[in-house]
């Protein structure tokens, strides 16, 4: 939120009316820790609204953030990669994160696939669905009751860890977009796997949490 802040005004210790509007003073500003004074205005600038284009794709773990050694991936997760798919893995990962408006990547403990979310923003509302969807909404919220109530079972924490964690980092993934795989480890991307929604809504995915 600190990098939209244009200008602060606030009352200081002396009981004087201030503002502040030069970007390195506000730098300072930010990090105040609550003691610049009593803050009476606060002006942000925003960004005008746009829509996302989601294009979520579940790679294998060892290509979504390639590591700068081979040896660094775990040995229960390493799978056999040329040096020209750790390249074009590598490419595309400093692509998304220098470059895509939104970006982050998710991996569930001990799952071999990790969650590439990154997006791009676009005026074009055409095409554009409320997302999730009531429905989706509903069964998100389900998903996050049933996850309680297996979570807390005694049968399941009597579990190895191990199995705990693959088991919940599998349901994990499988409630994670796209829905559907012609193998497990789905990196193409679908037509019919692009959502365009309106910004907030690509932003808080997940409902019911």
């Amino acid at each position: 939120m600190n990098d939209y802040v244009r200008a602060v005004e606030y009352v200081d210790a002396n009981g004087e009316h201030r503002t502040i509007s030069d970007p390195e003073h506000l730098k300072a500003a930010a990090g105040c820790f609550g003691l610049l004074g009593v803050v009476t205005h606060i002006t942000f600038e925003l960004d005008k609204m746009q829509y996302a284009v989601l294009k979520p794709i579940k790679p294998d773990i060892g290509l979504a953030i390639p590591p700068l050694k081979r040896d660094d991936i775990p040995v229960a997760l390493r799978r056999t990669f040329t040096d020209a798919q750790y390249q074009e893995a590598l490419a595309d990962f400093e692509n998304r994160a220098n470059n895509d408006y939104y970006s982050e990547w998710f991996w569930f403990t001990r799952s071999q696939q990790a969650w590439v979310n990154t997006w791009n923003t676009t005026d074009d509302k055409t095409g554009v669905v409320e997302y999730p969807s009531p429905f989706g909404t509903w069964l998100q919220w389900v998903e996050g009751w049933l996850g309680s109530v297996i979570t807390t079972n005694p049968i399941f924490n009597a579990l190895p860890g191990r199995w705990q964690a693959e088991v919940l980092g599998t349901l994990g993934m499988v409630n994670l977009p796209p829905f559907g795989f012609s193998s497990y480890g789905q990196t193409k991307i679908d037509e019919n796997d692009i959502i365009k929604t309106a910004i907030p809504n690509a932003l808080h995915f997940r409902r019911g949490v």
